[in-house]
């Protein structure tokens, strides 16, 4: 019995001695649970005070990149960035913590850059670094790594935007603007959804810290009270720290009891307001209202007490003591009092009234035209997209005029672009005072307006148009001694259900003011769709969306066609020419694509595209090089023109692998004779690189054999109009033997083109031809068939070309 009894008590002192053990395992864990909570509660009010910097930086950078754009003011861009390096230093911060091991030193440097509280930032450190990962803190710093990749771009945009107003390159600085207004909006956002996630945290945080007191005090009652008072004194001093944030925070903050009555706030607030402290207490919530009716701030308090609301965040005006109306960001959010138990509201308010007043005066720069002060084609397109719904919704009828000045580019050719500045903000001026109500007048390009007019049918609108023009014909501008009087050429469209979308809105417009300029100029045109002016105008602008997608995919290939010297000297000689493959797979010749190019400014990316992609097959093939003379490339008129392609062109020569002397490039003569200072320039450039010049098809254009004697050009190529038919018109077979005859008095090697019988290709020698072009001589075949049949190297011919067969 003795012994059993032993055993007895040693099991229950054993069991005894086990359930202390299990006690003081349950305090300490309940103790360090509850430090750790109240230290992140302590965090997540650290977080929430240093959002208020990163938020005003975002806001002041934006602003000030936005008037950069559009004043080109060094000390704005300085200032914007500045503002950056406040983002910038808390995510260098993030990225020190991410480090392995983390870099504690360059995580301070990068809070307190951040405009951090010396005293917030060990507390930042801590919990992002125990706590980061855990889910009641992951998805706040989730939505903070997203805004990295957008604060990269503003940096970037920063370069972007100095380099654009540097080289005036108005279009640039457009897309940059716009594209800046989209990453703000997008970095607000993911900002309200950082906000509202450490709110979350914050929440639950206090619901957890309650959790884990009220579980220690069950556990630990009547045998643990040293460890409650333990626990209890380390939650009051959680409590004291938070105390401490809150009175210390750079934003205002306020409890608020159930019934509107203000319990608690901090300087910030009474600083904001204007309020003494003991005067914000007795008060009440509700007064603060700053808007007309005076019951929004009580509506918000029973959305969020009674519907069961977490919280919200929202801007409104909130009333100063000395009347002022201030902007206010609110955060509300409902928590629970750990010593009565009862529901408050813990309100962040964040003086928003400059932020406001910015955000207006950003998206008036964002929606009108920085010059004239009208509405811009964002503007327009949000006119455009209301009517149209309207439209669709009840039948009406509306319109939309496209407005363009005739020989605008004189003042600016002639008097400089700060006289065509002036003269635009005048005609602006003009139309605005001729124009009836309900509309919208916007300038949405260079000397491009648009007028919108609301419920007013197309008789009605070309009457308008016809004021309009009046109007600007009658507006004499003078500057300097020089005087001008503009006229100007209108397209028009309805606005009803039928129209597609929009954009072709837009287009049809444009069409219509493109055939009213195209048919002399200072005249009216309302878009019809079954005209057939409009047909053709519509067909060339898919060529025109064709080519563009062509280029951008690479779905252009090279023909030759070879060239025969009448002589029996030289070389292999041909022309090369491109084909644009459709996306159904068939090839379509230049003259199905080049005019539409040519005439909608596309001509030079497709002139680069040929030179790019001659240049890379012929330095693939070396074999063929070594029995190449001479490949001919065409030039357009405004590629010749074009410093930057000369310079382009240049650059692709001297970087390929190709000698210049295989090289000739085709001048047409009339683009050559319109031109002679551009002409001359283009040539002294290509024959610096050892690239001979032919002048193509001469003899079409109204030009003298007088021209030949400035024009330094090699090889003259006989239009041919006076070729095709030489074996039985007298008259062509004079025109070309005097050409001939000239040509060679001059050096010009002499080639005649079209040349597509047998009888003609015979009489050129006696005529004085030095060589033949023409389908007597070759068809133009896929460049990749000419070289295999060469060269004798058809695998790197193939492998040069991306194409498969004719």
């Amino acid at each position: 019995m003795n012994d059993a009894g032993t055993a007895c008590a040693t099991g229950s002192m054993r069991g005894f001695a086990l359930g202390i053990a299990l006690l003081l395992m349950v305090a300490l864990v309940g103790q360090a649970l509850t430090g750790a909570v109240g230290e992140m509660k302590s965090g997540t009010a650290a977080f929430l005070a240093g959002e208020s910097y990163w938020s005003k930086a975002r806001e002041g950078a934006v602003f000030h990149l936005y008037r950069y754009s559009v004043e080109h003011d060094t000390a704005l861009l300085a200032t914007a960035r500045r503002l950056l390096d406040v983002q910038l230093g808390d995510r260098d911060a993030r990225f020190a913590l991410d480090r392995e091991p983390p870099d504690i030193g360059a995580a301070r440097a990068g809070f307190l850059r951040g405009m951090n509280p010396r005293s917030n930032v060990d507390v930042l450190i801590w919990v992002y670094r125990w706590f980061g990962a855990a889910p009641v803190v992951r998805d706040a710093m989730d939505v903070w790594r997203r805004t990295d990749p957008m604060l990269s771009r503003v940096v970037e945009m920063t370069f972007d935007l100095e380099d654009a107003a540097r080289s005036g390159d108005t279009a640039a600085l457009l897309r940059l603007r716009g594209e800046l207004v989209g990453i703000d909006g997008r970095m607000h956002d993911l900002q309200m959804r950082f906000l509202e996630a450490i709110l979350r945290a914050d929440r639950w945080l206090g619901r957890m810290l309650l959790l884990f007191s009220a579980i220690g005090f069950t556990i630990l009652a009547g045998g643990a009270a040293a460890l409650m008072r333990a626990i209890v004194r380390r939650v009051r001093a959680s409590e004291g720290g938070f105390r401490a944030l809150f009175e210390q925070a750079a934003i205002g903050m306020a409890r608020v009891g159930a019934s509107g009555r203000v319990l608690a706030v901090n300087a910030r607030l009474c600083e904001i307001l204007g309020y003494p402290e003991a005067e914000l207490l007795r008060i009440g919530f509700d007064r603060l209202d700053g808007s007309n009716g005076a019951s929004g701030l009580r509506d918000l308090r029973e959305r969020l007490f009674v519907s069961g609301d977490a919280s919200l965040t929202e801007e409104r005006d909130f009333r100063c003591r000395n009347g002022a109306v201030v902007r206010i960001k609110l955060t509300a959010s409902v928590v629970q009092d750990h010593a009565s138990g009862a529901d408050r509201l813990l309100a962040l308010l964040e003086d928003m009234s400059e932020a406001h007043r910015l955000s207006v005066e950003l998206e008036h720069h964002a929606s009108h035209d920085a010059l004239t002060g009208l509405a811009n084609r964002r503007e327009l397109q949000r006119w455009l997209v209301r009517l149209l719904a309207r439209s669709r919704r009840d039948d009406s009828r509306h319109a939309l005029l496209l407005l363009d000045l005739d020989q605008f580019k004189l003042i600016n050719d002639t008097c400089g672009h700060t006289a065509g500045d002036e003269y635009l903000c005048r005609i602006a001026a003009r139309m605005a005072a001729e124009l009836p109500d309900r509309r919208m007048l916007a300038r949405i390009g260079g000397d491009e307006f648009a007028v919108v007019l609301e419920s007013t049918p197309l008789a009605a609108a070309e009457a308008v148009a016809e004021r309009l023009a009046a109007a600007i014909a009658d507006t004499a501008f003078q500057w300097g001694a020089l005087n001008f009087a503009l006229t100007s050429s209108a397209g028009i469209v309805e606005i009803s259900p039928e129209a597609i979308d929009t954009s072709w809105l837009l287009r049809a417009a444009d069409t219509a003011c493109y055939l009213a300029k195209d048919g002399g100029r200072n005249r009216i045109r309302v878009y019809v769709d079954s005209d057939e002016a409009v047909t053709r105008r519509r067909s060339e602008m898919e060529w025109v969306s064709e080519v563009g997608a062509a280029l951008a995919e690479h779905r252009l290939f090279l023909f030759a066609q070879r060239l025969r010297d009448l002589r029996g000297q030289g070389g292999l000689r041909y022309e090369l020419s491109a084909r644009m493959m459709d996306r159904d797979g068939r090839l379509h010749a230049p003259g199905a694509f080049v005019p539409a190019a040519e005439r909608y400014g596309q001509i030079v990316a497709l002139d680069r595209e040929i030179v790019r992609l001659a240049l890379g097959i012929l330095g693939a093939n070396p074999a063929h090089q070594r029995e190449l003379e001479l490949c001919h490339v065409n030039v357009s008129a405004a590629s010749m023109a074009d410093p930057d392609f000369r310079d382009y062109l240049v650059d692709m020569i001297v970087a390929s692998d190709v000698p210049g002397d295989k090289l000739c490039f085709e001048l047409t003569e009339t683009a050559a004779v319109s031109d002679l200072g551009e002409a001359r320039a283009f040539i002294a450039a290509m024959h610096g690189l050892g690239c001979s010049i032919a002048l193509d098809d001469f003899g079409s254009g109204m030009s003298s054999f007088g021209y030949l004697k400035s024009l330094p050009v090699d090889i003259l190529k006989i239009d041919g109009l006076f070729v095709r038919n030489l074996a039985d018109d007298p008259l062509d077979r004079a025109v070309l033997g005097a050409i001939c005859t000239i040509g060679r008095t001059l050096g010009k090697y002499v080639i005649a083109e079209a040349v597509e019988s047998e009888a003609v290709l015979r009489m050129l020698p006696a005529l004085g031809a030095d060589g033949a072009q023409g389908y007597a001589v070759d068809h133009p075949q896929p460049y990749e068939n000419l070289l295999r049949a060469t060269s004798g190297d058809g695998g790197a011919a193939t492998r040069a070309v991306p194409f498969a067969s004719a």
